[in-house]
């Protein structure tokens, strides 16, 4: 085959120096702005640009991760969806050829940095060139024109799905996710029950392990019920979902003066819902073949006067209740964004999780004395509820990981393992 607009070899590795390093970034990100595609090291080509021979180059952990490190550092915006991957010799596993996919983006036009300057790099034929003003001034319209498209669809997700839940008397987590791109799944009980067998030993195995009420809805699959949850997965890699995060006195706690006719918000549980919708939602655009940042809106709902309270855990062992200023379902929707690395970085999910349960509670004039996953140390603590002892696996499983600080952002561009739950994508 020969090299064109989306397949590009290279006969060595890019090297350790600064001209090599901008060299890197200018063919990914070329590639990002034009219409994706692949580089290939390890390949020589001829006088015609056609594959003439493998020269296997040296293939190490240490290696991947010094390019994917230089990705993320030298191209501006942030390419979320690169994967790095290699076919090693079979008689030489230490020797072979590296694959950097690079999809076409929303996010584009992606800059990588010249000395002290921006430059935009797009591929055209089976070379890179530079971007001209015009051209640079049309690829940003076209970049908030799609982002605004992308907020059009979350709100309608958000409207469509929400009174499934609002007209119980219950409170809930309520999550809304929409990816840049949308995908598209077949949406059958077989092929979800088949992806969701593949998910064991993540998150969203914990959060789905009971959710065994399935019916198919217009392009979509919906797990429902009416005492916990509430989920839809579309075809295009959009969901929606909502826990059910309040209990009552049975949970035996020792509370003053609590209103019998009105439930609560326990924080412990807004925290298990917030972290396992996330992951379900945006493994479910992963395995729909979805990509680019993730548009996420969140709330605590719930019907007027229904929860007053939200109760959290004392390091103790006792109960703190708190009163809301203001009844769930009366404050603004928390809209963010972040990147599909969530399904591939444990850190990643963790530190967006986090940080949304700090906007929720402070909407509600609320500050916890703790946010429930994160110890002093940064690992992750306890939970309770009946999906406790799963989610609690998972965390030990993945305690290096979460702990580690210096693994952050290195999960936007690492390739999504099928053991992870995460289908592989065409």
């Amino acid at each position: 085959m020969t090299e064109d607009l989306t397949l590009d070899y290279k006969r060595t590795l890019y090297g350790a120096s600064d001209a090599e390093k901008k060299e890197l970034t200018k063919d990914v990100a070329a590639l990002a702005n034009a219409a994706g595609g692949l580089i290939i090291l390890g390949i020589d080509e001829d006088a015609q640009s056609a594959a003439k021979e493998v020269t296997e180059v040296p293939l190490a952990d240490g290696e991947r991760r010094r390019m994917v490190d230089v990705l993320v550092r030298g191209i501006a915006p942030l390419i979320p969806d690169v994967v790095v991957g290699e076919i090693p010799d079979p008689e030489n596993p230490t020797q072979g050829v590296y694959l950097l996919l690079v999809p076409p983006s929303d996010e584009a036009p992606h800059g990588i940095r010249r000395n002290d300057y921006y430059a935009w790099p797009v591929r055209e034929d089976r070379q890179a060139r530079w971007m001209t003003e015009p051209e640079l001034a049309s690829r940003y319209r076209d970049r908030f024109a799609g982002a605004s498209q992308q907020v059009t669809r979350l709100d309608k997700i958000w409207h469509d799905a929400l009174p499934r839940v609002t007209n119980r008397d219950r409170g809930y987590v309520t999550i809304a996710l929409v990816p840049a791109r949308a995908g598209h799944l077949q949406t059958d009980r077989a092929s979800y029950f088949s992806w969701l067998s593949s998910t064991e030993t993540t998150i969203t195995g914990a959060i789905t392990r009971d959710l065994d009420k399935v019916s198919i809805g217009r392009r979509r699959v919906i797990f429902s019920d009416p005492n916990d949850h509430y989920i839809e997965l579309h075809a295009n890699g959009s969901g929606f979902g909502a826990g059910n995060a309040t209990v009552d006195q049975s949970r035996g706690l020792e509370l003053q003066a609590f209103p019998s006719n009105s439930g609560f918000f326990a924080l412990d549980l807004v925290a298990t819902w917030t972290l396992g919708i996330l992951d379900v939602l945006a493994r479910h655009a992963a395995n729909a073949g979805a990509s680019g940042d993730l548009a996420i809106r969140l709330q605590l709902t719930g019907p007027s006067g229904c929860v007053k309270y939200l109760v959290e855990r004392t390091s103790t062992g006792r109960d703190r209740q708190v009163p809301l200023s203001r009844y769930p379902g009366s404050v603004e929707e928390l809209d963010i964004t972040a990147s599909l690395s969530v399904v591939t970085s444990p850190r990643d999910l963790l530190d967006v999780t986090t940080s949304a349960l700090a906007d929720l509670a402070a909407e509600f004039n609320v500050t916890p004395s703790a946010i429930p996953l994160v110890a002093a140390d940064g690992c992750t603590s306890g939970f309770s509820g009946p999906r406790a002892a799963h989610l609690q696996g998972w965390f030990t499983n993945h305690a290096d990981d979460l702990s580690s600080r210096e693994t952050r952002g290195s999960g936007h561009v690492t390739p999504a393992s099928p053991r992870d739950g995460v289908a592989p994508t065409s």
